[in-house]
């Protein structure tokens, strides 16, 4: 037996697999393995890079190292994004405009004729742009009534306040903290998380925390097919970190997904389960010396439980091949029954020897005497951990197939190894010097003496227990044990991995999503608009959302008319002399007291703000002055220059296709085969769905929607 064991945990090392992902505790149906088919079913691993404030710039350098260092290893990580090359969608970006909004835009830059045809960017100067703000909130202020030019002059005065030095100690301009002041011609945007270049990086709205999704390669021959992925990735994290430390100490990286929850979980819980199960057996030792007044016996009811989960190991190995987190447990569900079975013979046995029967009788008279009690009482044990096997769910279907062959093999041990063991270590012990287990007899004395007593004393205490468990309000019995499903709560909240979650929602993102399939761009559509509509989604990401029909002849003539106004664009930056400080602080505080004079919170508000600049421009020396507004007047030509081309570019009639869309991304929602054709969607939550109340209400919404 004990060469049985030894091979059984042979077989254990190397062969016995740990699976993290919960999916494989469930039952898949037939629309979970088309889309595993169709798009792998791999969730991401997310990255997270966290910043105390904004600061898009180093971010956009950390996500586009570390991205550059998964992209060389194929072999662990697939589908790495964290930026979008977006240049073949802004060539074509006024396509995604209504007709209205195109009007709009040519409005707009009508309004810049006098620059863009009479080629008067002198009109851009400080002190003109400020008498222009000036005339118009005066007009506006005769009237009695707000102008749109009270919102230009807030973001101009915005942009005056924040580009000038902290102090007036600094002698150097800073050009980051220049802000455009004009009203954006036209939003071309294709990404929320865009900016105004060809990549877009995935960023929140602030530029806080920035994000990279990558797919990890599944290693099928593994214990853990991502686990070497996520060990990795997270050697890089730690890398740049270090490389970091210096320059931007409050950059934090980390890693989160569901992968590397799931991983998580199972390593902490493997350890834990490991150390309470030794805690369990360490203390049950205890209990049995306690309980048989010795050591020697004791310690051969442990052996035999060692053995026995040494051969239930195997039989996991063999029979499923694999454990899961909910099997994982089954070593101190094994400890806590399969014990039982020992002590009830080794203590029968000692009371027989106590009757001065021999060593061998005393064996065959416990088998007879306590043996169909054992055997009855191994059957239905393991009847009713084996009847789990015929639910559908793997994970429990497993737990239960283990757990009962556990409690049979401890039932077998009890008849053949225990008093093997038994015999090999009494054979040469006196009677005399055998222990004699304790019996209780003062409590059984006790009971038998006053049973009425023990059965009222019985009843309140379970009574007791009982009305803490439930109480009854307005007719109803309401138990104060519920199922708590949130997943969240069973991690450890110091792990990186459940912060980084935590990070991600509150910016608005979520590793819990929906998906659905179609076979259409028009179902796609359909389906989007539907579940748009469902009070409990709040967004849906999919390919078809980020292809425009093709523009009716209408937009086509107004977008050729944007092109035909821009088509003149000086490739350089206009250059004229620099506008003196003085005049450029009379416009100003014209318009300031303009602001001032009007009644509405937007003008005050935009009167502070410059009563605010004029103050810190008052503190800087002439040759300071004169270099803030020199460098302020460039960037504010510069980033209309920069706006207008932008729009240019952006006027190609070719119909957008999903070819134009990045590869990177067109993959994780199309799949092609041949003339058939698979959109993915991925409908996200409008709140956390960790909760069962707030996921119940989400898949009931979607299967309204769609059934499948």
């Amino acid at each position: 037996m004990v060469f049985i064991g030894c091979a059984a945990v042979g077989v254990t090392v190397s062969d016995l697999k740990l699976k993290s992902s919960r999916s494989d505790l469930l039952g898949p149906d037939q629309a979970w393995q088309d889309y595993n088919k169709a798009f792998g079913g791999e969730s991401d691993l997310v990255v997270v890079v966290e910043t105390d404030g904004p600061n898009p710039h180093l971010i956009q350098t950390v996500l586009s190292q570390l991205g550059a260092r998964l992209e060389r290893e194929p072999e662990l990580f697939s589908n790495v994004l964290y930026r979008v090359d977006q240049s073949a969608l802004r060539r074509k970006g006024l396509q995604y405009l209504s007709t209205e909004q195109l009007k709009s835009a040519i409005r707009r830059v009508h309004s810049f004729d006098p620059i863009l045809r009479e080629e008067q960017w002198d009109l851009l100067r400080i002190e003109r742009l400020a008498n222009q703000l000036q005339r118009s909130v005066q007009a506006a202020n005769n009237e009695g009534k707000t102008a749109p030019a009270i919102q230009y002059a807030e973001r101009f005065a915005s942009s005056l306040n924040h580009f000038l030095p902290a102090n007036a100690e600094e002698s150097v301009v800073n050009s980051g903290s220049f802000k455009s002041p004009w009203p954006e011609i036209v939003d071309t945007e294709i990404e929320h998380s865009a900016e105004d270049s060809d990549l877009a990086f995935l960023m929140n709205d602030d530029r806080s925390v920035g994000m990279l999704h990558v797919i990890p390669v599944v290693n099928k021959s593994a214990a853990e097919g991502s686990a070497a992925a996520i060990t990795r990735l997270r050697e890089h994290l730690s890398e740049l970190t270090k490389e970091y430390g210096q320059l931007a100490p409050d950059l934090q990286l980390s890693a989160t997904g569901i992968p590397a929850l799931e991983h998580d979980e199972l390593q902490r819980s493997g350890r834990d389960m490991i150390n309470a199960s030794l805690i369990a057996f360490i203390a049950v030792g205890f209990l049995l010396a306690f309980g048989l007044r010795g050591l020697r016996h004791p310690i051969l009811v442990l052996i035999m439980l060692v053995l026995a989960l040494a051969l239930t190991f195997g039989l996991a190995t063999l029979a499923v091949g694999h454990l899961n987190i909910l099997s994982i447990c089954f070593a101190a569900i094994m400890i806590g029954l399969g014990v039982d079975f020992g002590i009830h013979f080794v203590t029968r046995y000692l009371f027989l020897r106590q009757e001065l029967y021999e060593l061998d009788e005393s064996l065959v008279l416990t088998g007879t005497s306590v043996g169909s009690g054992i055997l009855t009482s191994a059957a239905t044990t393991a009847i009713a951990f084996g009847s789990a096997a015929l639910t559908g769910y793997p994970g429990l279907a497993e737990l239960g197939i283990i757990s009962a062959g556990g409690i049979l093999i401890c039932a077998l041990l009890t008849f053949t190894f225990l008093p093997a063991l038994i015999a090999l270590s009494d054979e040469r012990v006196d009677i005399d010097d055998l222990p004699e287990p304790r019996s209780g007899e003062m409590w059984r004395v006790a009971v038998a003496r006053y049973p009425l007593t023990a059965i009222i004393v019985a009843v309140v205490g379970i009574g007791a227990i009982a009305w803490q468990a439930a109480s009854y309000h307005d007719g109803a019995l309401n138990w104060h044990v519920n199922y708590d499903s949130n997943l969240m709560r069973l991690q450890d909240n110091s792990l990186p991995s459940v912060r980084a979650e935590k990070t991600l929602a509150e910016s608005d993102d979520s590793l819990l999503y929906a998906v659905a399939m179609a076979d259409s761009k028009q179902a796609v559509d359909k389906l989007r608009a539907q579940f748009l509509n469902l009070p409990t989604v709040g967004r849906v990401t999919d390919l078809s959302s980020k292809l425009p029909d093709a523009p009716n002849a209408q937009q086509q003539e107004l977008i050729r008319t944007l092109a035909s106004q821009l088509k003149n664009l000086p490739s350089r930056i206009p250059s004229f002399t620099t506008s003196n400080p003085i005049p450029v602080g009379s416009s100003v505080d014209k318009l300031y007291k303009s602001l001032k004079a009007s009644r509405s919170l937007d003008s005050q508000r935009a009167a502070g703000i410059l009563d605010e600049f004029l103050d810190r421009l008052a503190a800087l020396s002439s040759s300071q002055q004169a270099a803030v507004i020199e460098a302020y007047q460039n960037l504010m030509v510069s980033s209309l220059l920069k706006e207008f081309q932008q729009v240019a570019q952006a006027t190609s009639l070719e119909p957008v296709s999903h070819q134009d869309l990045p590869a990177v991304w067109r993959d994780r929602y199309l799949r092609a085969d041949g003339e058939r054709e698979l959109w993915l969607m991925k409908i996200y939550p409008r709140q956390g769905i960790w909760d069962q109340v707030a996921l119940g209400a989400f898949v009931k919404d979607l299967r309204s929607v769609d059934s499948s």
